[in-house]
């Protein structure tokens, strides 16, 4: 997993985070406005690649992507500030993903967040 620093984290899930305030973090360590899974099995060379707009509720849904491509781009909505189309260009994004609860989907603060991104 690649959080936006030189450094990769190889892991699946984040047991340090299994107790608190924001219990989602055991599968993505937090919220975090940009990262990206790189899937290391040789097996996986399909060269798909998905983004994810999400907010702490998708969090538990993304790892079960990462088996089926080989990278996973994830942005959280609240704090990732940028152009969704560019980003998808610039990086060969394949699939976009909207991962929300249905309550946070359904209110005008998420209707704004895609406005933002276009």
């Amino acid at each position: 997993m690649y959080q936006g620093s030189d450094e990769w984290l190889e892991t699946s899930m984040l047991a340090e985070y299994a107790e608190g305030a924001n219990a989602y973090g055991v599968f993505l360590g937090g919220d975090n406005k940009l990262f990206k899974i790189q899937n290391q099995d040789p097996a996986m060379k399909n060269g798909k690649k998905i983004a994810v707009l999400k907010e702490s509720f998708g969090n538990a849904f993304v790892p079960f992507l990462s088996p089926h491509y080989s990278e996973v781009h994830v942005l959280d909505m609240r704090y990732w500030e940028g152009n969704l189309a560019s980003y998808a260009a610039e990086n060969g994004i394949d699939e976009i993903l909207i991962m929300n609860n249905i309550k946070s989907a359904c209110n005008y603060t998420f209707h704004d967040y895609l406005l933002a991104m276009t």
